[in-house]
């Protein structure tokens, strides 16, 4: 009986370590410290990585978000950094270098998918990933915060990304720690800066399948290259991360897994095509979650995607209705340069796009 305590006790041991490491590197002549969860047999995996709040550490952040049963199922990498002094340096560059690090550490140890890095964190972890979103756009693909988002107009119109970045924030309607009150204009300030249809879409509640859910979501898009914005409003809830313990309507993690798994670096450049002063003809195209979504100015009749050698990928065909934005298939496992041939009541136009 004893033996068999003792084999089972070393078997979890090491099904412990083989998921799971703490690690520590220097970074800007401090020795930085976080755990890392990667679960075996994965192959160029996306990585999350989820950030505490103030006075919190990676263990706790841990413990608190469960991404690691989320990991192991979804298969990618989560790493949970520690803040020097249980805090994050969101006015300076020092954590964004840090991080920056961590993701080159991470790559180098575990292949990760550098088109596929996420940033997520509660409370000043959310802030945190706000700041990688303004500094960092080019290395991080979507955001996830969760009760956090810059106070007193920190990085507010002075954060310039270099592009447009998906963003799911989650907050509670009673939260008097990071303000509710607060919210809705910095988070106007992103939708400006993406390029996102003013007014939201609104369902409430939701989901829809839970009557009596307290969550509101607001749906901002589909914005610039292909970025959008989500708000989920848990009414009643204070400083909180939905889902971690109890029951919740919503999942923090589940939600922001979700949405990070639609979106990607190296995907398909925007295309834009338009001619004439008034832009009498003016079509946009870009690439999402394994299609192409595509927007004219004029009735669309048909669409055909080719390689420079002609050869025809994709192609779409209008019905007899009327349509000015189709969404089709696009496999983009193979780099180039690819042609969409757009034909209209008015003519034809062609578009370039990149595979990366």
């Amino acid at each position: 009986m004893n033996r068999a305590i003792v084999l089972t006790a070393s078997i979890l041991f090491l099904a412990a370590n083989l998921f799971g490491q703490t690690g520590s590197f220097v970074s800007g002549g401090q020795t930085r410290t976080f755990y890392a969860h990667v679960p075996s047999g994965l192959q160029n995996p996306p990585l999350v990585i989820s950030m505490h709040g103030m006075g919190g550490n990676g263990s706790q952040q841990r413990q608190m978000s469960r991404f690691d049963q989320l990991a192991n199922r979804e298969n990618f990498v989560v790493v949970y950094p520690d803040g020097i002094n249980s805090q994050w340096d969101i006015s300076g560059s020092t954590d964004v270098n840090f991080l920056l690090a961590l993701i080159d550490t991470m790559h180098a140890r575990h292949g990760i998918d550098r088109n596929r890095v996420y940033a997520t964190g509660f409370s000043m972890g959310g802030m945190m990933s706000y700041k990688l979103a303004c500094s960092a756009a080019d290395k991080i693909a979507a955001i996830g915060p969760v009760a956090g988002y810059p106070l007193g107009g920190m990085m507010g119109r002075s954060c310039s990304p270099a592009r447009p970045v998906p963003i799911i924030h989650i907050h509670g309607s009673k939260d008097s720690v990071v303000f509710f009150s607060g919210l809705a204009s910095y988070i106007n300030q992103w939708v400006e800066k993406n390029g996102c249809p003013g007014t939201a879409q609104i369902t409430q509640p939701y989901p829809e399948s839970k009557p009596s859910s307290k969550v509101k979501k607001e749906y901002y898009g589909v914005c610039n290259q292909g970025s959008e914005i989500i708000v989920l409003t848990v009414e009643g809830m204070e400083h909180a991360y939905p889902g971690s313990f109890g029951s919740s309507d919503i999942n923090a993690s589940e939600e922001v897994w979700a949405f990070f798994k639609a979106h990607s670096h190296g995907s398909i450049d925007v295309g834009y095509f338009s001619t004439g002063k008034r832009h009498s003809r003016c079509v946009s195209a870009f690439y999402k979650a394994g299609k192409i979504h595509l927007q004219s100015t004029q009735e669309i009749r048909s669409i055909r995607v080719m390689d420079l050698g002609g050869k025809i990928i994709s192609t779409f065909k209008a019905g007899k209705e009327p349509v000015r934005a189709v969404t089709f298939p696009f496999n983009r496992t193979a780099r180039g340069v690819y042609l969409i041939d757009v034909f209209d009541i008015t003519g034809h136009s062609v578009l370039n796009i990149t595979v990366h």
